[in-house]
């Protein structure tokens, strides 16, 4: 009977310190992004967070010109609007913290002032959280203060260069001003304005500039880093253009980003002999893959391969192997002078045929007939210009 007693009063205690640590729970909310008075243009990103003993669902809005309910109303789910968003919640010690997103693109919204409003729902007897911040919409933002506008900046939060070793001769670096600044060569080198100003480099200082490149090309530019940016580096950085490579599923729709496999293929527009580089993931791990480059005529209607060859000819063709993740990266030169549409593919390049059905999603591979199916990743636009420009 001691036993039963003494196993009923930890029962109850451990009940009460349950009951007592929900009873803690201090409801809290707090909006995490834009913060107050921010000047937002392009995409508008809203974050926030509650805190509370368990789950409440949640009401947004952003309204143009002011915070007041049922007025104005551009984006949310109250007021007729069911806009896109995340509401996530994680549970621990009798917490439940909420977690919220969204993001629209506001191109063609009006330029003035706006406010996002969070409110989540309250059970009977909690304390109403209501909160509001302001933010203003404009195409000329500047919120790094580079005097270069958000819309166009590729670095927001543009950091000062800062080279290892100090700035070298002919090497370019940022501090902050309009201009770079270089290193005159002579018996006393001499520091002045470089002739590329942060807004040539859209709004990316040197180190930016490094590391975006090594991304792309799997470079260390170590040396860039102990003494400033080369010309050459700064000036690749400028010319620097990308081409979106997506799958297409079985019925020939586009499939980018989230869904199957994706790529980007990249080159520097001043200098069609420069090396070509291909970056792309989701593709099938330990498999090998070529790069097929396509001329699509003046019409952009052609289909003429500038680099095919036979299932056993591959003299001209740039292969390469996925990683055990499905990654791969090509780094290849060749021609295309003369041609005013060329679109990069990406092919599974294993020459084993599989029958018309195979699966979308399943192990690709390259078919004899030329067709390609699952994991190929097509240029979406073409280059040295898009399909359409003059």
């Amino acid at each position: 009977m001691k036993k039963l007693i003494i196993l009923g009063v930890i029962a109850l205690s451990f009940a009460f310190a349950v009951n007592f640590a929900q009873a803690q729970v201090v409801r809290t909310a707090e909006i995490t992004i834009p913060e107050e008075g921010d000047c937002v243009s392009g995409t508008l990103y809203l974050g926030a967070t509650l805190i509370d003993d368990d789950y409440d669902p949640v009401q947004w809005a952003v309204r143009k010109g002011t915070c007041a309910a049922g007025t104005n109303t551009v984006l949310g789910n109250v007021d007729g609007h069911n806009d896109p968003f995340s509401w996530t919640y994680v549970v621990g010690d009798g917490t439940y913290t909420h977690t919220f997103s969204a993001e629209a693109n506001i191109s063609g919204w009006d330029e003035r002032n706006y406010c996002f409003i969070f409110n989540p729902k309250e059970d009977a007897g909690e304390a109403d959280i209501r909160l509001t911040v302001t933010f203003d919409v404009s195409f000329d933002c500047d919120n790094d203060n580079d005097d270069v506008s958000n819309i166009d900046d590729l670095c927001p939060g543009t950091v000062v260069d800062t080279p290892d070793l100090g700035l070298g001769v002919n090497r370019h670096v940022w501090y902050s001003d309009e201009y770079f600044t270089t290193l005159i060569p002579g018996k006393k080198p001499r520091q002045t304005d470089s002739s590329f100003s942060i807004a040539d480099t859209y709004g990316c200082s040197c180190e930016q500039i490094l590391e975006k490149l090594a991304t792309i090309t799997h470079k260390d530019y170590e040396g860039h880093y102990k003494y400033g940016c080369s010309k050459s580096v700064i000036e690749d950085w400028i010319n620097l253009k990308q081409v979106n490579m997506c799958e297409k599923d079985p019925d020939n729709n586009w499939q980018c980003k989230e869904e199957g496999a994706t790529g980007v293929f990249s080159y520097f527009a001043n200098n069609p002999f420069a090396p070509m580089y291909i970056n792309a993931e989701g593709l099938v791990p330990d498999y090998w893959y070529r790069v097929e480059l396509v001329n699509k005529g003046s019409d952009c209607c052609t289909w003429e391969p500038l680099n095919s060859g036979t299932a056993h000819d591959n003299r001209v063709m740039y292969y390469a192997q996925a990683d055990s993740e499905g990654k791969l990266f090509m780094e290849f030169v060749h021609d295309i002078n003369g041609y005013e549409y060329v679109e990069p593919n990406v092919k599974n390049a294993d020459w084993v045929p599989l029958s018309d059905d195979a699966p979308y999603e399943v192990s690709s591979e390259w078919i004899y007939t030329g067709q390609g199916w699952g994991f190929v990743l097509y240029g979406k636009t073409t280059f040295p210009k898009e399909c359409g420009t003059p």
